[in-house]
């Protein structure tokens, strides 16, 4: 079959980008003090009212922008989950800990640097052990066991920062444990398809 351009449905791609865009500003305002609670509420509830409105127009449109049904699917539900959980966690990674060392433990960007290196390192060395680990038990138990441990080193540093803790090899560790949890879900999500093969997926002759 020859490939057909497909239009875009635009009152979803208005729902959708504009639900999720009040959505995230509710997030980001959340923690700031100067925003009134009203204002976070009024952002969240009408963002979430957009996005079922942008349900309820992909429902009814013959060609809509995204197939509801595919957005259901189990595997893509647990996949999207644990790139939301840990992407949100190494962004605020990425930004409360070189923060917290250069300005509450008041080092120098040299050594913020040195020791989030940590981090990448353990993603990087982490990648090919992921891969036989899911080859062995599965990838579902690994997945389940990265995330466990990315939710443990968070709590962990929000510990340590709370606390104003002065460790830097114990930062260090919880660094490495946050890489660890990172690197897990995303590594399992590139073996996993392979692991999952079927022959009803290979291509036809």
């Amino acid at each position: 079959d020859r490939p057909r351009d497909t239009p875009l449905h635009w009152p979803g791609a208005a729902c959708l980008t504009v639900g999720a865009t009040l959505l995230m500003t509710a997030a980001t305002a959340v923690p700031q003090r100067a925003v009134p609670v009203g204002v976070d509420v009024a952002l969240g509830v009408s963002g979430i009212a957009v996005l079922a409105l942008f349900v309820v127009l992909s429902r009814r449109a013959a060609q809509p922008m995204i197939d509801l049904r595919l957005v259901v699917e189990v595997r893509f539900l647990r996949s999207s989950i644990a790139t939301l959980t840990q992407m949100f966690a190494l962004m605020c990674v990425l930004v409360a800990v070189p923060l917290y060392l250069t300005g509450t433990l008041h080092h120098r960007t040299a050594v913020a640097g040195a020791l989030f290196f940590a981090l990448p390192a353990a993603m990087a060395v982490l990648a090919p052990l992921v891969g036989l680990l899911s080859d062995r038990v599965g990838p579902r138990r690994v997945m389940r066991l990265g995330l466990g441990i990315l939710a443990g080193s968070c709590l962990a540093l929000g510990w340590f920062t709370q606390s104003t803790a002065h460790s830097l090899v114990l930062l260090c560790v919880l660094l490495v444990l946050v890489g660890v949890g990172v690197a897990t879900p995303a590594h399992v999500r590139r073996v996993a398809p392979h692991a999952r093969a079927t022959p009803s997926c290979a291509p036809r002759p």
